[in-house]
């Protein structure tokens, strides 16, 4: 299958069981904050096509306004499919597709992203209840999270670009 995008890996990362949530991403070496992990790989397409059926719809990452990353439905999973959810999150975006680390992460450590710093999607919600056990869980896993991020948060440099901008907008019409 030819990607658009070949994914990348930066850190030996490896799958296993997760206490979150099924199989999660872990790291297999000791990842500094700042570090790269990986690239996310795919293919680019408009952001209907993720539920017509052509793509795994858990694959898919936002790009633009406009546009996703995401595996064809017959593709297989690549490693970067299984990063769990966490309100506490260790991981996020340098840009559209390069995944940091936020703060150090030690080997065998799980690998865990916010996914409101990608997921736009207002009608999009996590199949299972939050199980990250984070002191600011919000349970509750939804495509509107990312409304709840200020440019003053912290997480707000880890958006994909667009989530950025959109947050931005939001808060220059309420000022």
């Amino acid at each position: 299958m030819i990607k658009d995008i070949k994914d990348k890996y930066f850190k030996k990362v490896y799958l296993k069981q997760s206490d979150i949530s099924g199989t999660g991403l872990f790291a297999a070496e000791k990842i500094q904050r700042g570090q790269i992990i990986l690239i996310f790989g795919g293919n680019l397409s408009i952001k209907q096509d993720r539920y017509t059926g052509k793509f795994l719809r858990s694959t898919c990452i936002g790009i633009t306004e406009e546009l996703i990353l995401g595996e064809y439905e017959l593709s297989k999973k690549d490693l970067s499919d299984y990063i769990n959810h966490s309100c506490n999150p260790n991981a996020g975006l340098e840009d559209a597709i390069t995944l940091v680390a936020i703060k150090d992460i030690e080997i065998d450590d799980e690998i865990l992203c916010d996914y409101a710093i990608w997921e736009d999607n207002e009608e999009w919600l996590m199949k299972d209840y939050c199980q990250c056990g984070a002191k600011n869980c919000r349970h509750t896993i939804c495509g509107k999270d990312w409304t709840k991020i200020r440019s003053t948060d912290s997480l707000f440099n880890f958006c994909s670009p667009f989530i950025k901008r959109r947050i931005l907008t939001n808060e220059e019409k309420q000022s």
